[in-house]
């Protein structure tokens, strides 16, 4: 796709935030966000697209150098057309196509956006830029694409196994092997039939209605908020107990352990950082340490995460579970009079 100049011109506005410093995992989440800005950019030039930075102008050109956008970067003042805002770590699953084709959604006059709260892809109108906690018009249709962030060590092990390489930090990510060998089996589980998958958070309406619609096998959710029921049977059964009563519900997992403990004893960033990664010997939380060893020890796979692991993770898991592999739907023939109905799968 080629877009046009005049009212069709899109201009794709990709944010830049400060590096924060940090060890070499903490690196790898900075650079595979880093990445995903650069592809985008680059894809969407492409594209016919024009590209801009925006943010923090000093890490901008730290990160790219002043001339790894041109042509095409130019200051977002006095434009005409469209704008698509890729926010800090979204969009790392954007193809250029794929950019320019949300970012002109924006030629109907409305403002659209990835999610109702919290969205970190824009498209809108030059001149209408969102304010602060504005919500979008319309919405994107939720896609791996759209819904995919890059906001927890729990997305960079996703994006590491599934996630297209040019973004993907590889081995540097520093993950633990079982972490992949456990994304790579509830991807299995998620296209058979007579599997159970067990949700541990909330993916919101729109993540529950694609887990029941778009998986073949059955979706058990356990829904709750920070510090609620499920905080409170971790504390009183303590982890392996915990850990055994969930592996009693299904077959595999997907765990967003940020609702698993209460304020008081809320465990640090960094802990939960490790507990992605599946590197327990560093979790220096007590509570999560022995959580994240009693989940990883158990024969259920388990994928752990943060609450962008069931607001886009299951879109990405979704997606590349199916890639290769068709199953036949179930039919029923319609019998003619007299004769025994037949039910074929």
């Amino acid at each position: 796709m080629i877009v046009g100049q005049s009212s069709n011109t899109l201009h794709v506005a990709l944010e830049v935030r400060p590096t924060q410093g940090g060890d070499g995992m903490r690196a790898a989440l900075a650079e595979a966000r880093r990445r995903a800005v650069l592809r985008v950019a680059r894809a969407a030039q492409e594209c016919g697209a024009r590209t801009v930075l925006v943010g923090d102008r000093r890490e901008a050109a730290r990160l790219f150098g002043d001339d790894a956008l041109s042509p095409g970067a130019r200051p977002l003042s006095g434009v005409a057309g469209s704008v698509l805002w890729v926010r800090w770590g979204g969009g790392a699953l954007l193809t250029g196509e794929s950019a320019c084709r949300l970012g002109l959604e924006a030629r109907d006059g409305c403002i659209w956006g990835n999610r109702p709260q919290s969205a970190d892809l824009w498209a809108f109108p030059e001149g209408t830029w969102p304010k602060t906690g504005s919500k979008p018009q319309k919405l994107f249709p939720p896609t791996a694409a759209t819904m995919f962030r890059i906001a927890t060590a729990g997305d960079l092990c996703l994006l590491d196994t599934l996630g297209p390489q040019d973004v993907a930090p590889g081995e540097s990510s520093g993950a633990a092997p079982i972490v992949a060998e456990n994304i790579r089996a509830v991807t299995r589980i998620l296209t058979k039939r007579t599997a159970e998958l067990v949700v541990v958070g909330d993916p919101g309406s729109e993540g529950w209605r694609h887990l029941e619609q778009e998986t073949a096998c059955r979706v058990r959710l356990l829904g709750d908020v920070p510090g609620g029921l499920l905080a409170s049977l971790l504390a009183s059964a303590g982890a392996v107990r915990f850990v055994q009563y969930l592996s009693e519900l299904g077959e595999a997992f997907l765990v967003n352990t940020r609702i698993l403990f209460r304020e008081s004893d809320w465990p640090g960033p960094d802990d939960f950082f490790y507990s992605d990664m599946g590197l327990v010997a560093r979790i220096a939380h007590r509570g999560l340490r022995r959580l994240t060893e009693a989940l990883l020890d158990g024969r259920r796979p388990v994928i752990l995460g943060g609450s962008s692991l069931l607001m886009g993770g299951i879109y990405l898991l979704i997606e590349r579970a199916w890639e290769r592999k068709e199953l036949p739907r179930q039919y029923e023939t319609v019998p003619a009079p007299g004769t025994k109905q037949i039910t074929k799968e």
